[in-house]
């Protein structure tokens, strides 16, 4: 590969993530109205399931059968072994009584009840055929022991319109009994067209140590899922989730996503759709998800494949990643994430997020490869107000650990307002190939605060840096307003990268973006430090603006 001389492109990147906020919007506008009609809904017909005298049924199934609107399942000291069907009827399923007798009085305790699947089939398989709309709640218990091809935990099957809800459920020991099987834990499929007609809700469940097949949650055709709360989805042999073609899925933080182990592409999520992981709090008549103070944390997910984090293919619309945590995710290329080159071209934005402790051989964050057919627009990938640090291990144990970002093919790569210390990788921190059809990448208002080259690219590649507070500005191409400095973190021992009232990143910048127009803390951008003069304008480098909170607590 011949190192040339690069040349600058014009660039004034705008707030892609705004159409993200639209998607999950849409989304919330499409399932709110199932979640009041369900919170709403009068219990006429409630029946108690158990093995005391007082109980109404001793099996699950029988209760269903005999037409509750909602059944109280007790916890009996054992699992139930059921593998239950609902075809055609709205049901809600509760497990957390102690006894009947508070069943029928509707007092809940802390118990989960246990629904074993006997290895046998689904453990449930919910299903639409002949009516227009169906809704499904199930909360307080533990389901388990289920096997199939697809959906060893859980089928939704739907020919029409069906709402289901998971709140505090868990899901554990079940299994996709085909390798090229889709959800050991969750399957959701529609057969009804071109509208979204299967809904899922997830809050608070725990989805653990399931096995089998590509994913622990997947589905085929016009489905959405919304995942919120303390939902954990960890230890699973298979990646996480797999959100196919002709799918809706939002993921608001607090999610996990943990310690998952794939021999497909995609450690923690595959991404084949309509996709955001929206990291802060929205609400929507009347009902909140997310949260603003914890990330969605994609963390220790791990890949023989590609995408240990995090897979993307086949995207045809933009794809909103705000406020998640990327750590400890290892795969062969793209730790952190990596885009695939069957995607349909688009917009990619990652904001306000945090990459550390990722591994692969090439791409220890990422990995971006656009479509050579022109039919298709490039990949357009925008990372701001993210910390990237502690990536790699200098190439020592299983991984490489070249380049923090490897591009290839009609990409572009923006990084702005980004804080970049102390990786440990080897070669330049950004390798861009192919520049013959069409590879831009940008470095804007960050600290790079790093001993490897900034940038190494091919024949045809474009490269544009201003602003930035750098430890090594050799081999820079072209670039405006580079000082090589310190950047004086407040103690980033402790992985606190906040800037210190000497730091030379204070009002260093114009405004060279329109956004973000706020930090990784959601301070508003362009704070004029009093004590300090300018440089080229008020705007600090990095992902974090020095605020005049800060500044007020340092005179009180």
């Amino acid at each position: 590969m011949k190192k040339v001389a690069l040349i600058t492109f014009s660039l004034m990147i705008s707030n892609l993530s705004k159409a993200g906020e639209v998607e999950v919007r849409e989304h919330l506008q499409l399932i709110v109205p199932f979640l009041t009609t369900i919170e709403n809904t009068e219990i006429v017909n409630p029946i108690t399931v158990g093995n005391e005298a007082s109980c109404d049924y001793s099996t699950i199934q029988g209760a269903i059968d005999a037409g509750a609107d909602q059944v109280r399942i007790t916890d009996k000291g054992v699992p139930y072994y059921e593998n239950l069907v609902i075809t055609d009827k709205t049901v809600s399923l509760k497990g957390n009584y102690a006894n009947c007798q508070d069943a029928s009085n509707n007092i809940e305790s802390d118990v989960k009840a246990i629904i074993d699947g006997s290895q046998n089939n689904s453990v449930f398989w919910i299903s639409t055929k002949n009516i227009n709309m169906q809704y499904n709640a199930i909360s307080h218990l533990i389901i388990q022991n289920g096997t199939a091809v697809n959906g060893g935990g859980i089928v939704i099957s739907s020919h029409s319109n069906i709402f289901a809800s998971l709140d505090n459920v868990e899901l554990t020991s079940n299994v996709s009994s085909h390798s090229l099987g889709n959800g050991s834990a969750i399957y959701i499929s529609s057969l009804g067209g071109d509208d979204y007609l299967a809904h899922l809700y997830v809050k608070d469940n725990l989805i653990a140590n399931n096995s089998g097949g590509r994913s622990v949650i997947s589905g085929s055709n016009q489905w959405t899922i919304a995942i919120d709360g303390n939902t954990t989805i960890n230890n699973n042999m298979s990646r996480g989730i797999n959100a196919g073609s002709y799918s809706k899925l939002t993921i608001f933080s607090p999610v996990t996503i943990s310690g998952n182990q794939s021999d497909v592409n995609g450690g923690g999520l595959a991404i084949n759709d309509k996709v955001d992981l929206y990291g802060k709090r929205m609400c929507e008549q009347g009902y909140c998800f997310g949260s603003n103070t914890q990330p969605i944390s994609i963390i220790n997910n791990t890949t023989t494949g590609n995408g240990g984090g995090i897979y993307i293919r086949n995207l045809s619309g933009p794809l909103d990643m705000h406020n998640v945590t990327f750590r400890g995710n290892q795969a062969a290329l793209g730790g952190a994430f990596f885009i695939d080159s069957n995607n349909q071209g688009g917009s990619f934005v990652i904001d306000s997020s945090h990459f550390e402790a990722n591994r692969a051989d090439i791409g220890t964050i990422g990995w971006i490869v656009g479509s050579e057919n022109q039919i298709y627009a490039p990949h357009d990938v925008t990372i701001q107000n993210a910390v990237i640090t502690n990536n790699g291990k200098g190439g020592v144990g299983n991984y490489m650990d070249n380049y923090l970002f490897y591009i290839d093919t009609r990409s572009d790569l923006s990084l702005t307002y980004n804080t970049i210390v102390d990786n440990q990788v080897e070669g330049p921190l950004i390798l861009a190939n192919n520049g013959n059809t069409g590879v831009n990448t940008s470095v804007l208002t960050s600290i790079v605060d790093e001993p490897n080259d900034l940038f190494y690219g091919s024949l045809g590649s474009t490269f544009y840096a201003e602003c930035l507070l750098m430890q090594n500005s050799n081999n820079l191409p072209i670039a405006n307003h580079i000082i090589v400095g310190e950047p004086a973190f407040v103690d980033p021992a402790a992985g606190d990268y906040h800037l210190t009232n000497d730091s030379p990143a204070i009002d260093f910048c114009g405004l060279i973006v329109n956004e973000p127009s706020t930090d990784k803390d959601n301070v508003q951008r362009g704070f004029n430090y009093p004590l300090k003069p300018n440089v080229y304008g008020p705007y600090d480098l990095g992902a974090y603006e020095l605020s005049d909170i800060i500044f007020a607590d340092d005179f009180e």
